[in-house]
């Protein structure tokens, strides 16, 4: 599946905290952003 990357303005802010999370688990940062504004804990 082929996805766009939203621009600067509208992508989710997140930390690298959160990105080294998304790289580790093969998940996209958008994908993890999703979950952490939905409640999950990562």
């Amino acid at each position: 599946m082929s996805y766009a990357v939203p621009s600067k303005e509208f992508a989710p802010k997140v930390s690298d905290e959160l990105v080294e999370f998304a790289e580790s688990q093969g998940m996209s940062i958008l994908e993890a952003a999703a979950f952490e504004r939905h409640g999950l804990k990562i």
